[in-house]
């Protein structure tokens, strides 16, 4: 390496070596909290009781606060499923694949928004396996 480009090399370094923890502590200082669902749950009440489970591989709830629908689905701890997702659809799913109208709603364990639907199919899909877990019927009765 020539010797100019020595130079250069360490006096980029030096200048990185002090400019990159002074910009990553002001940012750390600067950052904005941000509300998660989570946050929600305290002043929440119980809507619907998800029951029964077809494989009883899960149990849920929707809660409903001043901010909007809420489920909560928590997997059992005996089942060993991975990469577990819960999808909304309006149909019923077969043994194995999702239906086509299956829509994302988020991973078990956490509070998920739920959309503003009044009927149909809660399904717990495991990405690993590329099969349906375990899945419930929903009837929300509009407020």
């Amino acid at each position: 390496m020539i010797r100019t480009h020595r130079r250069r090399h360490l006096s980029f370094f030096v200048v990185l070596a002090v400019l990159v923890p002074v910009v990553f502590t002001w940012s750390i200082t600067r950052r904005q909290v941000v509300p998660f669902a989570e946050n929600e749950k305290s002043a929440t009440r119980l809507i619907a009781k998800l029951d029964p489970w077809q494989k009883k591989a899960a149990t849920g709830e929707i809660l409903e606060s001043d901010t909007g629908r809420f489920l909560q689905i928590v997997l059992n701890p005996d089942s060993r499923i991975a990469d577990p997702l819960v999808y909304i659809s309006s149909q019923a799913p077969n043994s194995q694949a999702l239906p086509n109208d299956a829509r994302l709603l988020g991973i078990p364990g956490t509070l998920i928004t739920f959309p503003d639907l009044s009927s149909g199919y809660l399904i717990v899909y495991s990405l690993a396996h590329e099969q349906v877990i375990d899945f419930v019927p929903f009837e929300v009765k509009q407020l």
